[in-house]
């Protein structure tokens, strides 16, 4: 039989002796530790722990304070275990009282100093406290189990919606309430479909696929719920707003890839996706809805890809600025960018201005040293002026980072220029332009995917946008790098060539940019012929407007 542990509180020196030599009598151990007065006894609790004592016996009149106003004292520094009182007075009202406040036996002083009685008495109260522990806990468990099969999608073996509803109501314990959370929805494309087609039993196996590679892909800390019929919803606490929209990117292209069989053939399986971050205090179920509309969005867009809730927002604002706006391209530009002022940082709006106008700039100089007509000039401009729209959605501590990204932040950067592309065309863009804009981050050397059109418009046009924004952001300032000269510039263009860049369009730079300077031609030419660049060389903002340094 295990060690009891035995709390005595008794003021009392010779009774405490006496209580002692009571409860070690008989075969079974006992380990008694003494309090003297009721703060010994708070002490003793606090120090040991509240699961350190099987047992309290307890004076009903010490000196300081009573068993009635002690017991409440001893529950409140976490004593569970059961207590006796002892007592010189065998009266009926000390004996009532003694019940009343929580103890579990009343015993005489009289008795209790008397052979083992004390001691059987305590072993009984320790073997009831013991019971009715175990049957606390086993009861404990039975509705874990429960709650945990009440909030347990049956088929995919994820949380259900009604987990979901608890986490937001109050039990929080899973999310950091001290940092950011992204919340994903995910719905299946099509899904209907394949209930339809295949039946639901293959629609069931679907959907536990699905389910089986959104779990493996989160890490431990995220919330899974299956929230709807095909719909599921992941918290994920403390991640970077990139590192999650690398994480959902590199979902949606494993769910593409999933090998569902059926009797038929492989089925193709797609998922659309919503993201959205917020502080995690704001987290509630209103944040489900704004996912949501992000997740309809994606949908909208074609399916089978990820929007962000800045999205949503961009396109609420590009249909008012169309309905208000009936002017020109550029006053459209405005009027959004004047929306987006409160809500864009430093970093954003000096991409979407700024370095805008001077891309526009050199990529009007560049059309016109390529002999492009008159409408692809004035869609060069265009596209200049709009080709950084989507950073709209990047958020400002990425643009404006100094050190290297990571990879999830330079894939978070590399979809601005699909993403500009379908802004610039809620705006009002024709789709050549639109086109310019979506490929002018492509490698000439892998450029195609482009789509060719017999006078080449696209493919040209997206290579000059790209050649006028590689020199406009080496020759300007970045947290990143250092601004390079003009002929610096220039000699890392002519190192791409063929590669990143199209030499056309790169042997085209000195004659478009710098018609107001002559000699600079000449210059360049006689440091590559030499090896070696001029240092005496004018700046690109006195040659055409363009940034200083």
């Amino acid at each position: 039989m295990s060690t009891s542990n035995i709390l005595i509180v008794e003021d009392d020196p010779d009774h405490r002796e006496l209580l002692r030599t009571a409860l070690s009598a008989g075969s079974s151990r006992s380990a008694t530790h003494i309090a003297a007065s009721g703060d010994d006894a708070v002490r003793a609790i606090q120090e040991h722990g509240k699961n350190a004592f099987d047992c309290v016996v307890l004076d009903f009149n010490l000196v300081s304070e009573n068993a009635t106003q002690l017991l409440p004292r001893l529950r409140a520094a976490g004593c569970k275990c059961p207590t006796m009182i002892i007592s010189s007075s065998d009266a009926q009202e000390t004996v009532i009282k003694s019940l009343r406040c929580g103890s579990v036996d009343f015993v005489p002083k009289s008795e209790a100093f008397r052979g083992t009685h004390l001691k059987e008495r305590t072993e009984l109260a320790i073997a009831g406290g013991r019971r009715k522990e175990e049957t606390r806990r086993k009861s404990q468990r039975r509705a874990q189990h429960l709650t945990e099969l009440a909030e347990r999608d049956p088929l995919t073996g994820l949380s259900n919606r009604r987990s979901l509803d608890r986490l937001f109501s109050r039990h929080r314990k899973k999310i950091d309430r001290r940092g950011p959370v992204s919340i994903a929805m995910i719905d299946l494309d099509h899904f209907k479909r394949i209930n339809d087609q295949y039946g639901h039993q293959v629609g069931d196996r679907v959907l536990c696929l699905v389910a089986s590679a959104i779990r493996e892909s989160v890490a431990r800390g995220d919330v899974v719920c299956r929230y709807g019929g095909e719909e599921f919803v992941v918290i994920r606490p403390s991640t970077p707003y990139a590192e999650v929209l690398h994480w959902a990117e590199t979902l949606r292209v494993a769910i593409e890839g999933l090998a569902c069989p059926a009797e038929v053939g492989r089925i193709p399986v797609t998922v659309s996706l919503g993201l959205m971050r917020c502080s995690s205090k704001d987290l509630s179920p209103n944040v489900l809805a704004r996912v949501d509309r992000a997740m309809y969005l994606a949908k909208a867009s074609g399916r089978n890809r990820t929007c962000l809730e800045e999205m949503v927002a961009f396109h609420e604002a590009a249909r008012a600025v169309r309905q208000t706006t009936n002017e020109s391209l550029d006053s459209r530009l405005q009027a959004l960018l004047q929306w987006g002022n409160g809500r864009l940082g430093p970093t954003q709006l000096a991409h979407l201005t700024t370095h805008a106008a001077y891309v526009s700039r050199m990529s009007i100089r560049l059309g016109k040293a390529l002999r492009m007509g008159s409408q692809n000039i004035e869609r060069l401009r265009v596209a200049g002026l709009f080709h950084d729209l989507g950073k709209f959605v990047i958020p400002e501590e990425v643009l404006a980072k100094p050190e290297p990204l990571t990879v999830a932040e330079s894939a978070m950067v590399g979809r601005h220029a699909e993403d500009g592309a379908g802004m610039a065309s809620l705006l009002g863009v024709d789709r050549v332009t639109a086109e310019f804009i979506r490929y002018h981050h492509a490698r000439f050397d892998r450029r195609g995917a482009i789509r060719r059109d017999p006078d080449r418009t696209v493919h040209l046009g997206a290579g000059i946008l790209a050649v006028a924004d590689a020199f406009v952001t080496m020759t300007s300032y970045r947290p990143y790098q250092p601004v390079r000269s003009f002929v610096g510039a220039v000699g890392e263009l002519q190192k791409q060539v063929g590669k990143q860049f199209d030499p056309d369009v790169v042997s085209a730079v000195p004659h478009a940019l710098l018609t107001e300077v002559p000699e600079f031609v000449t210059r360049i030419t006689r440091s590559r012929n030499h090896g070696m660049a001029s240092k005496s060389v004018a700046p690109p903002g006195v040659a055409c407007g363009l940034p200083v340094g």
